[in-house]
């Protein structure tokens, strides 16, 4: 029996929602989660978060702008590290990251995870985002994040490789919409 979606591959898989045997990949493709969650098929759909559109290095170096939102958002991050007693690993940034691209590219809204953590990192960045870059458009915040994501998950090695560099030439955000520490002067003040 053809699968009556495709047309083309045999139907293997008893479907609720067409009420007959579909091909795996077009049960993959037109998964509801409202109406398939109950069969054993059914899996959360999974997010190419590397394949997002971003701003490639070349095209975020010497451009202030870019430069400067980046900044931001690396600040941020360094900040809420620092609120937390520097024991964040890189990891976490990266599930913040793709928590706050759910939402500026994928428009899909917070929803909260077992992750405490993770909760008060999204909510604590995405305050300073909202509060400070909430004019810009939400593509440009997306190409922004998609750099920044980009580079965390090339610096770490799994610990703090990438929070320790942005500490470093980055700095701490003081606060919304405030200027960031830069690192030298907080290494002064200790």
């Amino acid at each position: 029996m053809k699968c009556p979606v495709c047309i083309s591959k045999k139907g293997k898989r008893g479907c609720l929602l067409t009420t007959s045997f579909i091909c795996s990949q077009c049960c993959g493709i037109n998964r509801k989660k409202e109406m398939c969650h109950p069969c054993s098929y059914y899996q959360d759909p999974k997010r190419d978060y590397q394949s997002i559109p971003f701003y490639k290095p070349n095209e975020m170096d010497g451009h202030l702008e870019r430069e400067d939102l980046g900044n931001v958002i690396e600040s941020t991050f360094s900040s809420f590290d620092y609120e937390t007693g520097d024991k964040m690993r890189d990891e976490l940034v990266i599930r913040i990251i793709e928590r706050l691209l759910d939402f500026y590219h994928f428009k899909q809204p917070f929803s909260t995870s077992s992750d405490e953590v993770l909760n008060d990192g999204y909510r604590y960045v995405f305050g300073v985002l909202e509060n400070a870059l909430g004019d810009e458009p939400h593509e440009e915040i997306t190409k922004i994040l998609g750099a920044i994501y980009f580079v965390a998950r090339r610096r770490t090695h799994g610990g703090r490789q990438y929070l320790d560099l942005i500490r470093q030439y980055v700095g701490i955000r003081v606060g919304p919409g405030i200027r960031a520490i830069p690192a030298s002067a907080e290494m002064n003040s200790n």
